[in-house]
Order: structure tokens, then C-alpha cells, then sequence
């Protein structure tokens, strides 16, 4: 059996004529905690996500997130910042040319419970 305590979905809000918001919604499981971008020395895997390069689109800036909680993680024996419940990153891109395209992204995650960590990798696309 296969156990993924996080389920990514995507939306897509037009800003303006040329720039639009791509958020990226992780709803995780009960019991479970996402790890923020963050990256901690000796920390867990942050969540990272890869947008497919192309000619149609740049990025403006980088993947923001929700402000999240700070606690003490016993796993990690560190103060580090997590999610539960539900989880927001949005990242903001122009388009270069009107036109209809998908954009790629992979997101490389942690998520964890009282027992134990899971590394994860997803796929996600949105329709511009």
C-alpha cells in the first residue's frame, strides 16, 4: 500500500495581460506536517519546486508560502518551520506571448508524523 499524506492540486489567477499567479495547494493528511522551502542544516528536505523552463513564460521572483508554524520538531531537534492541514505556495510568472500553453513544475517534499518522515516527489501542471 502506498501512503501519501500529501495531495498537491493547482489554480491559475490572471493578474494582468501578461502576468498571472500559479499557486500550488498542498492538502496533507491528518497527523502529518509539511516542511516549509526553508532550508535547515541538518534539517529535513525542504519543499522545493522545478518549473519547466521554456520560451513561453519567466518567472517573476520567487515561489512564496503561507507564514506557516515555528515549533520545536523532535525528529530533527530543531525549531523548524512546518504545515499541517493545508499549505499555499504561489509563484507569479509573465507570459511572453498570448497563447494557450501548460506549464510543468516538480515539487520535491518532506512530510512527516509522530512515527515517522516520507520524501516525496510530485508532478503538477497548469493551463495558461
Amino acid at each position: 500500500m502506498i501512503i501519501e499524506p500529501v495531495k498537491w492540486t493547482t489554480e491559475t489567477n490572471k493578474v494582468s495581460e501578461t502576468e498571472y499567479e500559479l499557486k500550488i495547494i498542498a492538502n496533507i493528511e491528518t497527523n502529518y506536517h509539511l516542511y516549509s522551502q526553508e532550508l535547515i542544516e541538518n534539517g529535513p528536505l525542504p519543499t522545493i519546486f522545478s518549473f519547466e523552463e521554456t520560451d513561453d513564460y519567466e518567472l517573476i521572483g520567487i515561489t512564496s508560502e503561507e507564514e506557516g508554524h515555528t515549533s520545536f520538531d523532535p525528529t530533527f531537534k530543531k525549531e523548524i518551520k512546518s504545515f499541517k492541514t493545508k499549505a499555499t505556495f504561489k509563484q507569479k510568472i509573465k507570459i511572453k506571448e498570448k497563447k494557450n500553453f501548460k506549464i510543468s513544475a516538480e515539487i520535491e517534499f518532506m512530510s512527516c508524523n509522530d512515527s515517522k518522515c516520507m520524501t516525496g516527489y510530485s508532478d503538477v501542471e497548469f493551463q495558461i
